[in-house]
């Protein structure tokens, strides 16, 4: 579920699903995301837990997105999650910049850094969206 205005919206979401074992697991979020005519503004947190504990505490993210000319964006994502399961608490950043040469074709190239997995890279992609 979600409010919204013109430029600033807020959504709301939980459910829960079922792991291979039999293990029912729920999470709970909240995001928002402000859209202006040149900077994109998004963020999420999350948590998930079985009956028993906190799998992942908390899962979050905040990106902005600059517009910076006709078709090109320049983006920033700070990510940060705890996975009890995996024994893993990671610190994510990525910079990257993207073009669409049409309303379709996205190519875009970034940087992702991983403050403990052994991930980090330059990562390049070229999407068609439909």
């Amino acid at each position: 579920h979600g409010i919204s205005s013109d430029r600033l919206s807020w959504r709301v979401s939980g459910g829960s699903f079922r792991k291979y074992s039999g293990e029912e697991t729920y999470y709970f979020g909240v995001g928002t995301e402000y859209d202006g005519d040149l900077l994109t503004l998004q963020g999420e947190l999350f948590t998930q837990q079985n009956h028993r504990e906190f799998e992942i505490p908390y899962s979050g993210y905040l990106q902005s997105v600059w517009h910076l000319a006709n078709r090109q964006d320049g983006m920033v994502r700070f990510e940060h999650y705890k996975d009890e399961l995996l024994d893993v608490h990671e610190a994510i950043v990525l910079v990257g910049y993207a073009y669409r040469p049409s309303e379709n074709i996205v190519l875009k190239g970034e940087y992702v850094y991983h403050s403990q997995l052994p991930l980090k890279s330059f990562v390049y992609s070229f999407s068609v969206i439909f």
